[in-house]
């Protein structure tokens, strides 16, 4: 779900200091899994292996996020550039 105060709260710093993870927190944050989304009881101590899965995904991508800046994204070439539309000519 989107944060409703997002777009009242400007993130500090340039953009080689803003990860993609705060910009991602900052409008719709990444949940981790820390009890079984169908409510299982037998699943109520511990994740099961797909859901465990999951969870490490969702980490893996919040430390993905956590180390790339917003400069980092925009100094990439050889693809169309992430946040805008491509330079025509």
């Amino acid at each position: 779900m989107k944060n409703p105060d997002s777009s009242h709260r400007p993130l500090p710093g340039s953009l080689a200091e803003i990860s993609v993870l705060d910009v991602v927190s900052a409008v719709d944050p990444l949940v981790r899994i820390t009890s079984c989304p169908l409510g299982l009881r037998s699943h109520s101590e511990d994740l099961c292996s797909l859901h465990r899965r999951l969870d490490q995904a969702v980490a893996d991508v919040q430390e993905s996020f956590r180390g790339t800046s917003i400069a980092d994204l925009l100094v990439e070439t050889g693809s169309p550039p992430p946040l805008r539309e491509r330079p025509k000519g």
